[in-house]
C-alpha cells in the first residue's frame, strides 16, 4: 500500500537523505541577490518624477491663457512703478548745485554697473536724507 499524503500537521519528509532541501524564498524587502541595482533604483525614480510632471501640465490652452495673464500683471505693474528715481530733472555732471547735477565719479559708476535708473541728482539725495533745500 502507498503511504498516506502527509496533512497540513505534519510536515512532508525528505524520502532520502542525500536530498537537497529546499532553497529558502528571497526576502521580500529586496536585499540580497533580490536587491534592484542602482540603475533600477534610478530608473524608478526618473518615471516617478516623470509621472508626477505628467500629472501637473495642463492643456496648452490654459497654459498659454497663464502666460497671458502673468504678461498683462507684470505690464500693469511696470505702469504704476515710476519711470526715473527724484525730481524728473535730466541728469548732468556740469554745473554744480543745479537741479540734476550728479558728481562724475558717482555718475560714471553707476553707468559702468548699469544702475542709471536708480542715480539720484545732488538736490535729491539731499531730501531724501531729510535736509532741507534753501534754493
Amino acid at each position: 500500500p502507498p503511504p498516506p499524503p502527509p496533512s497540513a500537521s505534519q510536515p512532508a519528509r525528505a524520502t532520502s537523505p542525500s536530498a537537497p532541501s529546499p532553497s529558502p524564498s528571497p526576502p521580500a524587502n529586496g536585499v540580497g541577490p533580490a536587491a534592484p541595482t542602482r540603475g533600477d533604483v534610478y530608473l524608478g525614480r526618473q518615471l516617478v518624477a516623470a509621472a508626477a510632471m505628467g500629472a501637473r501640465t495642463c492643456a496648452p490652452e490654459e497654459d498659454a491663457e497663464r502666460r497671458r495673464r502673468r504678461k498683462e500683471k507684470r505690464r500693469a505693474l511696470a505702469k504704476k512703478t515710476p519711470s526715473g528715481v527724484g525730481c524728473g530733472a535730466p541728469l548732468h555732471t556740469g554745473e554744480e548745485g543745479s537741479p540734476g547735477h550728479v558728481e562724475p565719479a558717482t555718475y560714471d559708476l553707476k553707468k559702468r554697473h548699469n544702475q542709471l535708473k536708480t542715480v539720484l541728482c545732488g538736490r535729491c539725495k539731499l531730501l531724501s536724507h531729510g535736509r532741507c533745500l534753501t534754493k
